[in-house]
């Protein structure tokens, strides 16, 4: 998954997370080590884990609603659109998120070239 802003990355756990919490679980309870090259690798995971979380950004309350958008999305592009715009025409905004926003843009449209886009769906 590719966020527009690095920082929400860390909504999107590194590969094998869980493999990890899973090992160190059973470490704990049965009293097992890690081996060198394992404890590298889980290393390596919390790096990349710790420089998403460098970047901060503005958290989001535990409260909040969050709608996602998806590039598969037929209406992505259409959405996408309308929100850089508004953002544009707003007297007072971060010009970094014009820039960011047509990134983004030019991302999904390529991802969307290659890919089937469809209907919006729900889960339930």
């Amino acid at each position: 998954m590719i966020h527009a802003r690095p920082e929400y990355n860390r909504f999107q756990e590194p590969d094998n997370l869980l493999k990890w919490i899973k090992k160190l679980h059973r470490c704990l309870q049965y009293g097992e080590n890690l081996s060198d090259q394992e404890e590298m690798e889980l290393i390596n995971v919390i790096n990349e884990y710790d420089d998403v979380l460098k970047l901060r950004g503005s958290m989001i309350a535990v409260d909040e609603p969050v709608l996602l958008f998806r590039a598969q999305d037929i209406h992505f592009q259409e959405v996408l659109n309308h929100y850089f715009l508004t953002v544009q025409s707003a007297r007072k905004h971060d010009k970094r998120i014009i820039d960011q926003l047509s990134e983004h843009f030019v991302k999904a449209e390529s991802w969307r070239y290659i890919n089937q886009v469809k209907l919006p769906d729900s889960v339930g």
